[in-house]
C-alpha cells in the first residue's frame, strides 16, 4: 500500500505560517501595550512628583510668585502626559485584544485543517490494517489448504 498523502498539506502550511504571522503581530502588540503602560506609569509618578512640590512650597510659607507658577504650569503639564499616556494605553489595549483575537481565529482556522489531516491519517491506517489482515488470511488460508492436501 501506498505512503499516507494529505492533499491539504499546502494549505495547513499556509495557515500555519498565517498563524505565525499573527503571533508576531500579537507579540508586538503586547510589546506595545506593555511600553505604554510603563510611560502611564513614569508620567503619573511625574505629576505626583510635581503635586508633592507644589504642596510642600505653598505649605512652607513664603513663596515666590514666580515659583508657584513654575511648579502649577508643571504640575498642569505632567497631568496632561498622564492624560495622554492614559488614552495610548487604552488604543494600545485596543489593538492587542484585536491582535489577540485574529491570532485566536488564525489558530482555530489551522486547527480544523489538522484535525481533518489526523481523521484522514486515522482512517488510512484503518484502511491499511484491513487490507492487512486480508492479506494475512489469505495467507493463513493458502497454508491451511496447502497442508490439508498433504
Amino acid at each position: 500500500m501506498k505512503r499516507f498523502q494529505f492533499r491539504l498539506d499546502r494549505l495547513l502550511w499556509l495557515r500555519e505560517k498565517a498563524e505565525q504571522q499573527e503571533a508576531a503581530a500579537l507579540g508586538t502588540a503586547m510589546s506595545d501595550e506593555r511600553r505604554e503602560r510603563d510611560r502611564l506609569a513614569r508620567a503619573d509618578a511625574m505629576e505626583t512628583k510635581a503635586a508633592e512640590q507644589a504642596a510642600a512650597t505653598s505649605s512652607s510659607g513664603t513663596v515666590i510668585a514666580g515659583a508657584r507658577a513654575h511648579l502649577d504650569l508643571a504640575r498642569e503639564a505632567a497631568a496632561r502626559m498622564a492624560e495622554g499616556a492614559s488614552e495610548d494605553v487604552a488604543a494600545a489595549t485596543a489593538r492587542t485584544e484585536a491582535a489577540r483575537e485574529l491570532f485566536g481565529e488564525k489558530r482555530k482556522d489551522r486547527r480544523a485543517v489538522e484535525r481533518l489531516k489526523e481523521q484522514r491519517q486515522t482512517a488510512w491506517h484503518e484502511e491499511f490494517g484491513r487490507e492487512d489482515r486480508k492479506t494475512m488470511d489469505d495467507v493463513a488460508q493458502r497454508l491451511r489448504t496447502t497442508e490439508g492436501n498433504r
